[in-house]
């Protein structure tokens, strides 16, 4: 399975909403640590996956053509809060609490990184690194208005195809074992997302500022496709915004 291409985004979007980010000390004991915190218990209580997970390497394939901007079946997508907002991205739409802001980066590039600048130049400046590519993204939201120092609590969602044949179980330890090059795995396991299989990961980096910042990762299974949706906040605020994240993904809409 392919998990290069969305690794390098991953990887490309923390640097756009932090200062830069390390691995961390203890870097080199990255894999022992994901070793036993895949095992842990998810911030939701959903079932942790217990099978060992592969060290090999996934293979590369060919980018993932992200769907047409096919009309969203606007039916049951109001936002779970009045004052919630609706993001639509590339195929995708998304409910956040309403400080936040965002859109599709191949499509309103400028608007976000005009965005952004208004809120920190250097997110901006960082943001332009994926000028050349910004289809590749289909959805990035922000909070606008709680920024703390360093960081800026985000949204993501990027897609890739990959062979039906391949298990979300295994596609989920393939992005654990990816993602523990760089993170601190503290849980992994299986959930649901409104009618689809998913997994969810939960790890943490060390940006270069001293920032500890928790993401959590949703790894959404649709026929030949996963979605990547990725919940980005200091540590610090991990835990009072967990409820919003929760909610949150629970209002995603996938073009047809």
């Amino acid at each position: 399975m392919a998990l290069s291409r969305w690794q390098g985004l991953l990887m490309g979007m923390l640097l756009i909403v932090t200062v830069g980010c390390s691995q961390g000390p203890g870097a080199e004991e990255t894999d022992t640590a994901a070793e036993t915190g895949q095992r842990g218990t998810l911030p939701d209580g959903d079932r942790p996956i217990l099978s060992d997970r592969s060290s090999a390497r996934p293979s590369p394939l060919p980018p993932f053509p992200l769907a047409d901007a096919n009309p969203l079946d606007s039916e049951d997508n109001e936002p779970p809060d009045p004052d919630w907002t609706t993001i639509e991205g590339n195929g995708v739409r998304l409910a956040l609490p309403p400080d936040y802001t965002g859109g599709n980066p191949g499509t309103e590039f400028a608007q976000l990184k005009a965005k952004l600048n208004q809120i920190n130049p250097n997110y901006a400046e960082r943001f332009a690194a994926i000028e050349a590519n910004p289809e590749a993204i289909a959805l990035l939201a922000f909070d606008g208005k709680n920024v703390s120092a360093g960081f800026l609590t985000n949204v993501t969602i990027a897609a890739e195809r990959v062979p039906e044949a391949v298990s979300l179980e295994e596609y989920v330890r393939a992005a654990s074992n990816h993602l523990s090059q760089a993170y601190k795995i503290e849980s992994q396991g299986l959930t649901q997302v409104g009618p689809y299989p998913a997994g969810q990961i939960v790890g943490v980096i060390t940006a270069d500022n001293d920032v500890e910042v928790r993401q959590l990762f949703y790894l959404i299974q649709a026929k030949d496709t996963f979605w990547i949706v990725t919940y980005a906040t200091p540590a610090s605020e991990f835990q009072q915004r967990l409820p919003q994240f929760q909610k949150s993904i629970q209002t995603l809409k996938l073009a047809s």
